[in-house]
């Protein structure tokens, strides 16, 4: 096991100190003391059922914020590039869920049963190879409620299962959102830098080409403040999806103080890191 080098900056504490408070402000939000006495349709009727029905969406963001700030800030940006992708879809979708109309709610619902059954048997075949993972007794589909027409929703004509939940790009699922939620536009265009800031290079470097691997290389770098600006997108594309995804938290449970606050540490953040900015 390799011991990670944190790579220093003026800024950076800043940054980090941001992602820090609003990751606290996730925490503070569910974890509130009462709520654990609720049972759920108490905990829908307080907070609406699509922010209940999304919270495990919403520790998910939390987990994959925090791991990209570590993992950027340990001499591991390659790796901080495929979290980033996967936390800016993660955050796309947990907005979009929020303000959608029922059926496309459903749908996320619905593929994960489905997708919960299929992945019980996993198996892959190479020419006379072939390995199978999976459990001994796979269920019957009709014996749990309402699994077959799941299934039958997420397979094509052909009888070839359909992987997505939903036909939308996510810059169309940005734009939906931003029409169904008011005052979402600054938050949708955070949405849309964090995907062109990150996006493209972390599926470059999930999918082991030469150029997505580069990255954990420094085969790309361009001066002595080349990792540094890895660094800044990194952290900006966590940074700045943090602010959307609070924002879209707050208005659909009610909470304006969390929307306040979370606008209160942007403010600071860039208050505090502007004097560095005009220096570089």
């Amino acid at each position: 096991m390799y011991e990670h080098r944190a790579i220093d900056h003026p800024f950076l504490p800043h940054v980090l100190e941001y992602i820090r408070s609003q990751l606290e402000l996730i925490n503070k939000f569910t974890e509130e003391p009462d709520t654990h006495n609720l049972d759920p349709g108490e905990l829908a009727t307080r907070y609406g059922e699509r922010v209940v029905g999304t919270f495990p969406l919403l520790r998910s963001i939390h987990e994959a914020s925090r791991d990209v700030a570590f993992l950027a800030t340990h001499d591991s940006v390659g790796s901080a590039y495929v979290l980033g992708r996967a936390l800016v879809e993660r955050a796309i979708n947990y907005c979009f869920l929020l303000s959608c109309d029922q059926e496309d709610y459903l749908k996320w619902v619905r593929h994960s049963r489905q997708k919960a059954f299929r992945l019980l048997e996993r198996s892959r075949r190479a020419g006379e190879a072939s390995f199978r993972f999976g459990i001994n007794h796979i269920p019957d589909p009709s014996e749990v409620p309402g699994l077959e027409e799941d299934l039958r929703l997420f397979t094509s004509k052909k009888g070839r299962e359909i992987s997505r939940w939903t036909r939308l790009s996510l810059e169309d699922r940005v734009k939906l959102t931003e029409d169904r939620t008011p005052n979402f536009g600054k938050q949708a265009l955070w949405l849309l830098a964090g995907l062109a800031a990150v996006y493209d290079i972390g599926s470059e470097a999930v999918h082991g080409t030469l150029y997505g691997v580069g990255f954990t290389f420094g085969l790309y770098e361009r001066g002595k403040s080349s990792k540094t600006g890895q660094i800044s997108i990194l952290l900006g594309a966590a940074a700045f999806t943090l602010n959307a995804v609070l924002t879209a938290l707050g208005i659909a449970s009610k909470h304006d103080d969390i929307v306040e606050t979370s606008i209160f540490n942007l403010k600071a953040m860039v208050q505090n890191i502007s004097p560095h900015l005009h220096n570089e």
